[in-house]
């Protein structure tokens, strides 16, 4: 599809293979992407543009962003914010009470992607013909993702072992942000466990769920076996 004035989409997310995986399917489309990975650097785009749509993280960084819709739609009046995130706990309702226009869980399926764009910007995304190149770049994200999680969870295990927990927390929330769009959703969960317990210093949580990732790693030989 070709248009004059190409619809502008922002996707605001610190996990950079969500946002290269969004970005991807929604290029094919003839828009307009933007992507950042902060309040900071959002708040920074939004003084010199305005997106005729927003595709935003619940957790930036490792706490969540609740707060930032207001802020946006006060800055540039009331353009439609979806909440992107694997926190199975937030229902849509929530999500519209906190200033978001609706939710599209991670991983997150065609049709509700479809359904968002298309009541948000009336373009319907399953009548641009997608080239097979964008399939192909959907795939490298995803390799991308298996050939580095055996080195993060290394990471992650490091900073464990010498009690960095800046490093323990931001690793464990990368791992589980790229592990949940991807459908591993085992491992997605363990994270998340790491990041949570490690922030609330429960010893033994984290200890646990250490562990629970280092019998992963060493089951996991065949990584692509385990998508769900």
């Amino acid at each position: 599809m070709n248009l004059l004035q190409p619809s502008k989409i922002l996707i605001v997310d610190d996990v950079e293979l969500n946002a290269k995986l969004l970005k991807a399917i929604l290029d094919s489309a003839g828009f307009s992407i933007s992507t950042c990975s902060s309040e900071r650097e959002t708040l920074a785009i939004l003084e010199h543009e305005k997106p005729d749509l927003i595709f935003m993280d619940i957790h930036l960084g490792n706490a969540p962003s609740f707060s930032l819709p207001k802020i946006i739609h006060d800055m540039i009046g009331n353009v439609p914010i979806i909440a992107h995130t694997a926190d199975a706990t937030l229902s849509s309702s929530r999500c519209r009470g906190y200033g978001f226009e609706g939710l599209l869980p991670k991983p997150f399926e065609a049709a509700a992607l479809r359904a968002i764009v298309l009541a948000s910007l009336g373009v319907d995304i399953d009548d641009v013909a997608r080239e097979e190149s964008d399939d192909i770049e959907i795939d490298v994200l995803k390799n991308e993702f298996l050939a580095g999680v055996s080195c993060r969870c290394t990471r992650i295990r490091e900073a464990y072992d010498a009690g960095d927990i800046a490093t323990l927390i931001r690793e464990s929330h990368q791992l589980c942000g790229a592990a949940a769009v991807f459908a591993y959703h085992d491992l997605a969960d363990i994270a998340a466990a790491i990041e949570e317990s490690a922030g609330y210093s429960c010893v033994q949580t984290l200890r646990e769920q250490i562990a629970k990732l280092v019998s992963w790693t060493e089951t996991s030989a065949d990584l692509s076996s385990r998508a769900e």
